[in-house]
């Protein structure tokens, strides 16, 4: 600023004496100076460095845009500001509100007889002003924010240096206004948001909480009301341990607390959160950090969680429910063959009690190898319509497609029969897929299920197995599908084919052309969800009068293969009958059975004791000193094997167990069914095969 000497020699228009002020003023608008401070000492700079007497004010316009305010004027009284306050904007409202009217300067030479004066004439003699000059000001939109005003006591206009000045003050008191302006919106919209936060926090029906660096709740929203039924001070007032399922503890604690988390920022998290009522509840919290608090949005998805299991579970029962279907379908051409098989059974043991009455043995001989052949087609296909049906989980392994359609061929022939001609082609060299077996199993008899029906008359059914590389016009159908390398199971038939109206909903779940009570419509629509679940796909191509071809596409595993399963029971080693003296406990309720292994056993030279179901070896249990060896059925009358066992156990804790077994190995054998010391045979089995098992077991 300039001294006061050189303010008396050098007029405020002076060039450096309005830089100076400008940094001041412009450095004060910068530091958010309140508005009226701002204002006081820019016209307090103005009128110290005026060269003459001079007082100077400032007027807003107010919201409406009508009037104008009063705004600062240091040299006036109360009276003026009283006066000016609430002036209309227009013409002959002096020279503030003809300039705020026309936007444009203007300057009163002389008020007395300007014509914008001509009603405040007598305000202008008692604040003695004779000469005033008005502009606006506006901000950088060029909108009108207020008018700047110089009072002088005797006539004047401003010259060329004056203007100049009188453009610094409008255009700081511009940026003044405008920074005001801002601040008081950026105040409106934080207080907007704080009040829009606090609704949102009340009234959220989700769980908002904050969690402190100590991994810690410090704040918790009234939705913790509702959802765990705590009140706020509840859940707040309660340790993490105690809040958190103890299973989920640690990786909620991880989350929660960053110096076990190791810097780690996760964003979300599932867990469930104790309820007042001793329940737990399923939490879905999003996260996000924020000067070193948690901020955590948390959805309770219990019963969504329920639903999807119960999705879940009917999904399954209506996939068991299918191959029920299809296995009921199998019926007839299963008894057929069984027919068949038992047959050949009683009529090769007539011959052999005649040959042995007629002392041919060597005859003899040949028709026990056919009654013993027929004996083991009937358990492989036992076994495998057991594990066909057989209830199980989704379990996706590696597989190899071929080797699943030759081992289901039997069962495709049985159901077509003879009026229909199976063929079967396959890759020499299949790449593997991975799937759920049972699945894959399941979809492939309902292809060729469908295929049969689609032939009363008979025709030709074709089975292909073949390797695909597949680009991606290829799968224009299927564009969430990657290109590459996929294996193509292919089910063609030369039936009815379907016009295009049934081929377009071919896929539809329970949507079927066949009479009530042949067929649920769930054939195609599990194959086609059965290949999505794969991250395959399905097509189906039909011409009518010409047949069906339906190709299930499987992507290419490319994973390591396990290691290929050998056949149970295969090749018995020769028994050793060179045992030690042993007891083993046999119980069986079918007398037949019963007999044949008693025998067996004698043969080993032990001690059998036998009973007929699964009380009567209960007291066999309780009233022999000592058993080695359990050798029970597992599906007995009373009290099942495996409980009988149990109560063995608690008799002679050292004894070992074999169950014996009609149904599918796996089947039998899962979800924990074998404790320590147990073991379990599948029937049909050889009588070898089991004596070479027990005499084993014994040894151990």
């Amino acid at each position: 600023m300039l001294s006061n000497k050189n303010r008396v020699r050098n007029p405020w228009t002076d060039t450096l004496a309005r830089l100076e002020d400008e940094r001041v003023m412009l450095q004060r608008i910068a530091a958010g100076v309140p508005l009226a401070d701002v204002l006081l000492y820019v016209l307090h700079a103005v009128e110290a460095q005026s060269g003459v007497a001079l007082r100077t004010a400032i007027a807003f316009v107010d919201e409406s845009g009508k009037h104008l305010v009063h705004g600062a004027a240091p040299s006036f009284s109360e009276s003026y500001r009283q006066a000016v306050n609430g002036v209309p904007i227009g013409p002959h409202m002096a020279s503030w509100g003809a300039a705020a009217y026309f936007g444009t300067a203007v300057y009163a030479n002389d008020v007395m007889i300007d014509p914008n004066w001509s009603d405040w004439r007598e305000f202008a003699m008692e604040q003695g002003i004779r000469a005033c000059w008005s502009t606006p000001i506006k901000g950088t939109d060029g909108q009108l924010l207020g008018v700047f005003s110089n009072y002088y006591a005797t006539t004047r206009l401003p010259s060329p240096q004056d203007i100049d000045a009188i453009a610094l003050v409008t255009r700081t008191a511009a940026l003044a206004i405008e920074r005001s302006q801002y601040d008081r919106e950026l105040e409106k919209r934080v207080e907007l948001a704080i009040a829009e936060r606090d609704r949102i926090w009340r009234l959220s029906p989700e769980l908002l909480a904050v969690v402190n660096a100590q991994g810690r709740y410090v704040s918790v929203n009234p939705a913790v009301r509702d959802i765990l039924g705590w009140t706020p001070e509840q859940f707040l007032a309660m340790p993490l341990a105690d809040l958190v399922h103890p299973d989920d503890y640690a990786a909620t604690a991880q989350v929660l607390m960053p110096t076990a988390n190791g810097g780690h920022e996760a964003r979300h998290l599932e867990n469930r959160m104790k309820h007042s009522s001793g329940s737990y509840s399923w939490i879905t919290w999003t996260i996000s950090r924020a000067q070193g608090d948690l901020y955590m949005a948390g959805r309770d998805d219990t019963d969504l969680r329920a639903q999807a299991e119960a999705l879940r579970q009917a999904e399954d029962a209506l996939r068991q429910s299918q191959k029920m279907e299809a296995v009921g379908q199998l019926t007839g051409g299963i008894a057929h063959d069984f027919n068949n098989m038992l047959q050949s059974i009683s009529g090769a043991l007539y011959l052999i009690r005649r040959k042995l009455a007629a002392g041919n043995l060597e005859a003899a001989e040949r028709f026990i190898d056919t009654a013993s052949e027929s004996t083991e087609r009937a358990a492989r296909l036992t076994q495998r319509l057991l594990a066909f049906a057989r209830r199980q989980p989704i379990a996706p392994v590696p597989l190899c497609p071929v080797r699943v359609l030759q081992s289901m061929e039997d069962l495709f022939r049985r159901y077509t029969g003879e009026h229909v001609r199976l063929i079967l082609h396959t890759d020499p060299v299949s790449w593997p897929v991975c799937c759920d077996a049972n699945q894959l199993e399941n979809a492939l008899l309902n292809m060729v299920i469908n295929a049969r029906d689609s032939m009363p008359e008979g025709g030709e059914l074709t089975l292909q197995a073949t390797n695909r590389v597949l680009d991606q016009a290829s799968l224009v159908q299927n564009a969430e599908l990657a290109p590459g390398d996929f294996v193509e199971i292919c089910v063609a038939d030369t039936g009815c084919g379907m016009p295009d109206d049934i081929k377009n909903r071919a896929f539809e779940p329970f949507f079927t052309t066949k009479a009530l009570g042949e067929g649920s419509g769930l054939g195609l629509s599990m194959i086609y969800g059965f290949a999505q679940q794969a991250g395959g796909f399905v097509s189906l191509d039909s011409i009518v009068g010409q047949g069906t071809s339906v190709r299930l596409y499987l992507p290419r595993y490319t994973g390591a293969m396990p290691p290929a399963e050998g056949k149970t029971d295969a090749v018995p080693v020769p028994v050793d009958d060179s045992l030690p003296p042993a007891v083993v406990a046999l119980v069986e309720d079918d007398a037949a059975v019963r007999q044949m292994v008693s025998e067996a056993l004698a043969q080993l030279r032990l001690e059998v004791l036998v009973a007929s179901d699964g009380l009567e070896g209960r007291q066999l249990m309780d009233r022999t000193k000592h058993i080695d060896l359990l050798l029970t059925d597992v599906g007995l009358p009373g009290l099942n094997g495996r409980e009988l066992a149990d109560v063995a156990r608690q008799v002679h804790p050292d004894i070992k167990v074999l169950f014996m077994t009609g149904y599918a190995q796996n089947a039998a054998a899962a979800q924990g069914f074998l404790d320590t010391g147990m073991e379990l045979i599948v029937k049909p089995f050889k009588l070898e095969a089991l004596l070479e098992r027990v005499r084993r077991i014994l040894v151990i």
